[in-house]
């Protein structure tokens, strides 16, 4: 997908998301991959879309509302958008802190942020098939980050602890590291998405955002084998050393991405 279609559909997204949705974190609205007793979290509020991953940072540490400082047309007008202090209060880390790759690499790419009904906020990036979403941390438990603001009844019990060639089906599985603990979210015995606690910040990704139950397992294959994708895939990889690297990678928290 390239820019030009990207930016018609960030303004048709911009304007659809003004009103109240019940989704699965990391997962749209109308994800069949997703099993009807997936937890759900209300949001309710407009989610802010950029073009770029530098474009919205510019518009967070600098405020300006200048059109000239954007590569991309926003998907809301500069002048509605909150104030940068304002979303700063809340807290901000860019996705480059947390993992190192180039946006020029991928063909669609968005950012967003979003303030949820609670006044918490959520940040957003699309990268083709990739979504990661990055909200601060109202609590170092990762088990209730996960559940924060949605109707589930997922209890410790209900984790399995991973192992490596292990199957599991549908379900959570726990994998503990000394510096990071995660969590995936499995679908057809596909890790769909990851989360974890880093620096004080929830960091979810899912690495097969926009696919269906019939491509889940090939799109998945292609996330792990992407080279573009690397910094995110290695969060899901059986293999200890690349997964431990990306957890000490992120844990760095690396102010650019050079």
């Amino acid at each position: 997908m390239k820019k030009g279609f990207v930016l018609l559909l960030t303004l048709l997204f911009a304007l659809g998301t003004i009103g109240c949705s019940n989704t699965a974190p990391g997962v749209e609205e109308n994800d069949d991959t997703v099993d009807t007793d997936a937890p759900t979290v209300e949001v309710c509020s407009i989610e802010y879309l950029f073009g770029s991953v530098e474009d919205l940072n510019t518009y967070i540490t600098t405020g300006s509302r200048d059109e000239n400082d954007y590569a991309f047309a926003p998907g809301t007008p500069l002048e509605d958008m909150p104030e940068a202090r304002v979303i700063n209060a809340r807290g901000y880390r860019s996705v480059y802190e947390f993992f190192t790759f180039d946006e020029a690499a991928f063909d669609s790419v968005e950012a967003s942020f979003t303030f949820t009904e609670s006044g918490s906020i959520i940040y957003r990036y699309y990268l083709d098939n990739i979504l990661v979403m990055i909200r601060p941390a109202e609590t170092d438990d990762l088990l209730e980050c996960y559940k924060s603001g949605m109707t589930t009844d997922l209890t410790e019990d209900d984790v399995l602890a991973y192992s490596e060639n292990m199957t599991c089906a549908n379900g959570h599985v726990l994998r503990e590291n000394a510096d990071c603990s995660v969590m995936y979210r499995v679908v057809d015995g596909v890790k769909k998405t990851a989360h974890f606690i880093i620096n004080n910040f929830y960091v979810t990704v899912n690495g097969t955002y926009y696919s269906d139950a019939a491509s889940l397992s090939e799109d998945f294959n292609d996330f792990m084998t992407d080279q573009d994708a690397t910094a995110f895939s290695s969060f899901f990889s059986d293999d200890d050393d690349a997964f431990s690297n990306a957890v000490a990678n992120a844990k760095s928290s690396k102010t650019d991405n050079e």
